[in-house]
């Protein structure tokens, strides 16, 4: 007989639906781009950069300011959040513990996408 093991990314595990009302603190690390036209769009390392899920409250908080959680399913957790001139929209993968995200501001122009693997 052939055994088969499945294995469950550590969020995916906290997130799942008895997890929650928990608050979740990740630890990530991955790059940042700037991509505006005038840098040179290398990949700047990120580490250990804090991310907190409140899915009680409906917020990621991480990137400058709370996000507000506007979609959640089996998988994915999308946020989007504004303060002032600043934007950040993204979402954490709870299959991979990835998460996708964009900074922006208009002026002076920044514009960041941030592509980061999390721990709890």
């Amino acid at each position: 007989m052939k055994t088969s093991v499945i294995r469950i990314a550590p969020i995916a595990l906290l997130l799942l639906s008895g997890a929650e009302a928990a608050i979740l603190t990740l630890s990530c690390d991955g790059t940042v781009t700037n991509l505006v036209w005038h840098s040179d769009h290398k990949p700047e390392p990120v580490t250990n950069m804090g991310l907190v899920v409140n899915l009680s409250e409906g917020t990621v908080t991480g990137f400058s300011f709370p996000a507000r959680i506007y979609k959640t399913d089996a998988t994915r957790v999308e946020f989007k959040g504004e303060s002032g001139n600043w934007s950040v929209w993204g979402s954490i993968d709870r299959v991979t513990s990835t998460v996708k995200a964009s900074t922006t501001v208009p002026y002076p122009i920044s514009i960041h996408s941030w592509g980061l693997v999390c721990k709890p």
